[in-house]
């Protein structure tokens, strides 16, 4: 099965340098996907978050730079 993440351009870069991601992890007919990990590493450090039950995430305090932004769930 196909797992979408939605939202994966909603990038936020602070005064700072520190930036943020924001999304959604969902499935082709729109359902979430509830406990998927999203993992995101580069060249501002590596960090993680795990989506709430409607298939959302934040990842905060990034330091600004390229990811690359890498999806695993139970039974996808």
């Amino acid at each position: 099965m196909t797992i979408l993440m939605a939202g994966l351009g909603t990038l936020a870069v602070a005064q700072g340098g520190s930036a943020s991601i924001h999304g959604f992890v969902i499935v082709p007919s729109g359902a979430p996907v509830p406990g998927a990990t999203i993992s995101v590493e580069g060249s501002g450090g590596a960090q993680a978050a795990t989506t709430n039950g409607s298939g959302e995430y934040n990842i905060n305090g990034l330091d600004s730079g390229v990811y690359h932004v890498k999806i695993t769930a139970p039974g996808y």
